[in-house]
């Protein structure tokens, strides 16, 4: 782990004699008005099965090089992308054991820019008590941990934890059945972070279907301690199904704090 954090961190100062089929260097899409038009940037794994090697990498790791890679990228703009995966991972990680959160959902913006819904996280003061904001408290522990090809498996189990095998997997990062919830979780540590109309290729499956006939849909963002993000509802056809039924929520977990 301490190669791939120097290779890393090589790249994002662009300063690197690493292969370049290993990271990408993609430009930042600004407006030509911009004070650093053509000059911002991120380092990014080039495909999504670099990007796969990169997530077995940080699961095969122990939790403080994970929370290593975390803390060192996450404050470095142009290698926040990979920072994501390692919080990705280390939630997984703990979810495998456990899902433990407190689920905040999200509030309308009353505001919203160009005639757009815009759902925003909420913050819970320690002091204030769950019911202020119809806060959830939920607890469970996964009875077995299984990996998906996409669109998803051909059946779906009470308590058991989902996780995609290929990084070419959209809109969500795992998901969990229980007690008659579906729970679908997005790790982010994006102020925003948009939910695509491919989620539908998932839930419009037949054997899903009648999985979840008559269960909630939950939408989760997990988020890191002093975050906040928001979701534009994008207006795509596709969605409409997906916005009658779905709630969403987001919760806070501590990468520094063994799951």
């Amino acid at each position: 782990m301490s190669d791939l954090k120097k290779a890393v961190k090589d790249w994002s100062t662009l300063n690197s004699s690493v292969s370049p089929s290993i990271f990408l260097v993609r430009r930042e899409e600004l407006p030509p008005s911009h004070e650093r038009y053509l000059q911002r940037y991120t380092i990014e794994p080039i495909t999504a099965q670099i990007s796969q090697k990169f997530k077995y990498k940080l699961m095969e790791a122990k939790q403080e090089q994970r929370l290593d890679i975390y803390e060192t990228f996450e404050p470095v703009r142009q290698v926040r992308r990979l920072a994501r995966l390692a919080f990705e991972m280390i939630g997984h990680r703990r979810f495998q054991k456990e899902v433990e959160l407190t689920l905040i959902p999200m509030a309308k913006d009353p505001n919203p820019r160009r005639g757009l819904t815009v759902w925003q996280s909420q913050f819970l003061g320690e002091s204030e008590p769950m019911g202020s904001v119809g806060a959830i408290p939920i607890s469970f522990k996964p009875q077995d941990i299984t990996q998906y090809q996409w669109p998803g498996p051909n059946v779906v189990g009470s308590s058991i934890y989902y996780v995609p095998e290929s990084s070419n997997q959209v809109a969500f990062d795992s998901f969990v059945v229980d007690d008659r919830v579906l729970y679908i979780f997005q790790f982010t540590i994006a102020t925003s972070h948009q939910i695509r109309a491919g989620i539908m290729d998932f839930l419009s499956q037949q054997s899903l279907r009648t999985t979840l006939q008559g269960e909630e849909w939950r939408f989760i963002f997990i988020i890191p301690p002093g975050h906040m993000v928001e979701c534009p509802e994008a207006s795509d056809n596709r969605l409409e199904e997906f916005w009658k039924k779905v709630e969403l929520y987001s919760a806070v977990i501590d990468p520094k704090k063994e799951g």
